[in-house]
């Protein structure tokens, strides 16, 4: 990555709650959701899959409000 891509990555990243931007790092860097749940402190991976999908749908809608980043 480039000094620009790195500082972009680092404003999205940035949007994101501490519990959000792990689950999604985790997850991008490909945990499973049992792994993702443990490493997190979830009592499940049901937990996990749901914090992930709600964080990923926020992280979608904070990106389309910004059109100059897409």
């Amino acid at each position: 990555f480039n000094k620009e891509k790195l500082s972009l990555l680092n404003e999205i990243l940035d949007q994101l709650v501490k519990p959000c931007k792990e689950v999604l790092l985790y997850w991008a860097g490909g945990y499973n959701m049992t792994e993702i749940a443990q490493k997190v402190g979830y009592k499940t991976e049901g937990v996990a899959r749901k914090k992930k999908f709600f964080c990923f749908k926020s992280l979608l809608e904070w990106l389309e409000s910004k059109p100059r980043i897409l």
